[in-house]
């Protein structure tokens, strides 16, 4: 056996472990059985219904191994597209995947390549940030060995620790993977902490793993678990000898965690175990200071009971105007200005002598947030509207980019929005209302219109706010911008309109609104995949009908010759096929690699699908570019049985 497939076996067999468990079993027992039983073929077929169902390392893996012909048949475009399915989903292996395969393509445009390697970069993958760093371009999308195979690794023991799969680790081998670190300095040990997962926990720290760990923002295994409920865990932790008092990047110790968690029960364990109460973080908050900041009442009564002190935080409710001397004006208390605390509790009196003493109406805290920032996350009204009166300049930024009418739009504060809109430019209102339609916040997004935001606004990605509404799968968002003059023919970078884009997320009510407002039903993507086809592939059979009621072309063919049959096909998807078909397509016609969709179907062995289309008129005797027939197709995945009936045809 080659050195490749040998690999693919033992990836295969690790994801097929490590199935979540949202799958019911009938979906991941089939892929075991076949891989104890060596029908490798067979597994390759389990795992593609999963990835047709949206799982983005099924995807992932299935067009890695369709790329290279490993266990299934090598078929470019269609590797291609699973691999963009799971990129789709900010699958940072899979977009650096696809930009090697698009390297590979003489058709792709160079632009097409920089971009996936951009966005695997931007997701953290190593291998896309050297190759940026280095100026050149991943040069073929090879199945994982090596450097890349550790990687692999790294995810399915991640997988199976969150999901609290013993089996899956010790698959593994645990020992192998206790050491390894994704792109962000998470462990399998932080992973498996961080959702609560006692087994693999208890399984991993037995194995080696270092329960001191912390990732690239200093948070520890014991931070993680503190801000979790799940007391057993922090225990356990404990005894293996975590650090107690250990600081994160901000200075925050794991009962500061727990604080901030509102967490009592957490709080009583770490005390008991002597965690220091009075230490501070970077901005001279205690774990008490952190709870009354942030309202969290049960932590701030466990800290009250144990003795700990506010330092801040008795300062902030404070009225008495010795509490906030002049004196100490322009000098930072505890981390934060006296005038800022005061905006926090909504204190007008304090604000008042404040100034008089001459505090600064446009101070900021260290992340850039001045005091109209802090008042609309306070929603402090009386504060704002003091804040506004007192000349308070609406226009500043926070280290995030967002003004004080951005975070007003964000938390979809129409009242605070409305106050600070006298000093808002054309540019933030259009700002806001892609905002307000990427969070589907109707209300909002109204308001914005109505107040003369751009409905055709467009963010730095050439996003439109339609598109954003449409993935925000909010219909009356999207029906309001279209009210307003939403253009809905504009499409994205790829080519993709927000027809398409819903079609494919099976949203019925948001295709239906396109529709109404005239929306090309037949518009196509960069590759020529139609909304037709999106929700074919997809499954979506309501999408798919009231496409087809609206005009689509069932006859369509993609960049590669691909119909809307072919992309139900090669998804497996039955009920669509048989709404297609009602329509008498052609059903012989072939892609550039001489695929019929009965050769596709017989490729995913699926019975029901061939005999749709032979009903329909298929013809099983015709020969792809490899030239295998659709019997022969079946019997090279492993279909004996299928094989043998459409020999018969």
């Amino acid at each position: 056996m080659a050195r490749s497939e040998s690999m693919l076996r033992i990836v295969l067999c690790a994801v097929l472990t490590l199935m979540p468990a949202v799958h019911a079993a009938d979906d991941t027992e089939p892929a075991r059985l076949a891989l104890r039983t060596k029908q490798f073929a067979q597994a390759i077929a389990s795992l593609q219904p999963l990835a047709a169902r949206g799982d983005a390392d099924a995807q992932y893996l299935l067009g890695l191994a369709i790329q290279n012909g490993v266990g299934i048949a090598q078929d470019p475009a269609t590797a291609r597209r699973w691999l963009q399915a799971a990129a789709d989903q900010k699958h940072a292996a899979a977009a650096f995947a696809l930009a090697g395969a698009l390297a590979v393509d003489p058709a792709a445009a160079r632009t097409d390549v920089n971009r996936w390697l951009e966005v695997s970069a931007a997701l953290g993958y190593p291998a896309a940030i050297e190759a940026k760093q280095n100026g050149t371009i991943p040069l073929q999308a090879r199945l994982p060995q090596a450097d890349a195979g550790v990687t692999l690794r790294l995810d399915f023991a991640m997988w199976a620790a969150r999901s609290n799969d013993t089996a899956g680790l010790e698959h593994l081998g645990v020992r192998n993977v206790v050491d390894l670190r994704d792109a962000f300095q998470r462990t399998p040990l932080m992973a498996a902490v961080e959702a609560g997962a006692r087994s693999t926990t208890a399984l991993l720290v037995q194995a080696g793993a270092d329960v001191n760990a912390v990732d690239r923002g200093g948070v520890s295994v014991l931070m993680l678990g503190a801000a979790q409920k799940d007391i057993e865990i922090t225990r356990s932790l404990l005894s293996a000898g975590a650090r107690l008092n250990a600081r994160d990047a901000t200075g925050r110790t794991p009962l500061m965690h727990a604080s901030w968690a509102d967490l009592a029960e957490q709080i009583v364990v770490l005390t008991a175990t002597r965690a220091e109460l009075d230490l501070t973080d970077e901005r001279g908050w205690t774990a008490l200071d952190i709870a009354i900041q942030r309202e969290r009442a049960a932590a701030a009564a466990a800290l009250r009971a144990r003795g700990a002190t506010a330092r801040l935080g008795q300062a902030a409710q404070a009225r008495s105007s010795a509490e906030f001397d002049p004196a100490r004006t322009g000098v930072l208390y505890q981390g934060w200005q006296p005038l800022l605390v005061a905006v926090t509790r909504n204190d007008v009196d304090a604000m008042r002598k404040l100034r008089a003493a001459g505090a600064d109406v446009n101070v900021a805290t260290a992340a850039g947030d001045t005091a109209l920032h802090v008042a609309v996350e306070s929603r402090a009204r009386e504060a704002l509207k003091e804040l506004l009166l007192a000349g308070a300049d609406g226009s500043r930024r926070n280290r995030a980019g967002e003004t004080a009418f951005g975070v007003a739009v964000r938390r979809g504060d129409v009242i605070a929005a409305t106050a600070l809109k006298a000093n808002v430019a054309k540019a933030e209102l259009d700002r806001g209302v892609l905002t307000a339609a990427s969070t589907g916040d109707l209300a909002m997004t109204q308001w914005l219109l109505a107040d003369g935001a751009d409905e055709n606004a467009v963010d730095g990605n050439k996003d439109t706010a339609l598109m954003l509404a449409v993935r925000s799968a909010q219909p009356a968002v999207v029906e309001a911008l279209l009210a307003a003059g939403a253009k809905p023919q504009e499409g994205d970078a790829r080519g993709r309109t927000p027809l398409w884009q819903a079609a494919a997320a099976g949203e019925r009510d948001t295709v239906t609104a396109l529709l109404r407002a005239r929306a090309t039903v037949d518009a196509a993507d960069a590759d020529g995949a139609t909304p037709l086809m999106a929700a074919a592939s997809g499954g979506h059979v309501a999408v798919v009908e009231a496409l087809l009621a609206a005009g689509a072309a069932v006859a369509h063919r993609g960049r590669h010759g691909d119909t809307p049959l072919h992309a139900a096909a090669g998804s497996g998807r039955a009920e669509v096929m048989r709404v297609l078909l009602r329509q008498k397509p052609a059903v012989d016609v072939a892609n550039e690699f001489g695929d019929t969709p009965l050769i596709l179907a017989s490729r995913l062995g699926s019975p029901e699908l061939c005999d749709l289309l032979l009903a329909a008129g298929a013809n099983a005797r015709l020969r792809n570019r490899d030239r295998l027939s659709a019997s022969e197709a079946a019997e090279a995945r492993g279909f004996a049985q299928l094989a043998r009936r459409l020999a018969g045809n």
